[in-house]
């Protein structure tokens, strides 16, 4: 056969498999079709179908049981991220689809957080790490609690004793207490800060270690050192 000949083949063959790709359904298009969502009132049911877009795919390409799972699962951190601390959703398997049954539970306000600390870093420098944006226009509204912003905060106080020279602070997971219609929740934070740890001496050998003298003193973790100047 000719090279021109095989090539046009080649080239007719390529065009007519990439037709057939484009005009091919995509299974997994109208993936919202046989999702039923009931008992939300806070989270509207496009927010919670957005949350669980990609399972939701998956479970009208597949029809497994563990994509609903994984769907109703995204479904429940979406609550969490509104303040629904408490949400818990179920689901169940339908002739059409998947029903998601959701109990939201109260909205749950940040209330109280208290330190239990026995170093002189004030209070007032600590609940910094907890001014989190309100609800509404701008953050003004309510601060709702979520779980995972509390977390994140412990972590910067941590970071933030370890950068003013404390090697050893450690600090607990928090302490939750709900009032009694679970709408409000207390944080307590109890920090170990151990020992502060300050430079004593600096020796360094090398090019470029001018300006060391001046680090004696300071916070062991604020000491920058530059990179060796190479000649």
């Amino acid at each position: 056969m000719r090279p021109r000949l095989l090539m046009a083949l080649l080239l007719l063959a390529a065009c007519a498999s990439t037709k057939q790709e484009e005009s091919a359904p995509d299974p997994a298009k109208n993936w919202e079709e046989g999702v039923e969502i009931t008992g939300n009132e806070v989270a509207s049911t496009g927010d919670l179908m957005l949350a669980a877009v990609r399972e939701l795919r998956s479970f009208k390409l597949r029809g497994r049981k563990a994509d609903a799972a994984d769907a109703a699962y995204s479904m429940e951190m979406r609550l969490r991220e509104l303040g629904l601390a408490h949400a818990v959703v179920n689901f169940a398997l339908t002739e059409g689809g998947v029903r998601f049954d959701i109990d939201e539970g109260p909205r749950v306000r940040l209330g109280q957080v208290r330190f239990h600390h026995d170093d002189p870093i004030p209070d007032a420098e600590l609940e910094e790490f907890f001014a989190f944006a309100g609800s509404g226009l701008m953050g003004a509204g309510t601060v709702y609690f979520r779980e995972d912003q509390v977390l994140s905060a412990l972590a910067e106080i941590e970071k933030h004793y370890l950068e003013l020279g404390f090697y050893e602070v450690e600090i607990e997971e928090p302490d939750i207490t709900w009032s009694e219609d679970r709408s409000v929740a207390d944080v307590r934070v109890s920090i170990r800060s151990g020992r502060l740890y300050r430079v004593e001496a600096v020796t360094v050998t090398g090019l470029g270690v001018e300006g060391f003298e001046s680090q004696v003193g300071r916070p062991l973790s604020l000491i920058h050192i530059s990179e060796p100047t190479r000649l």
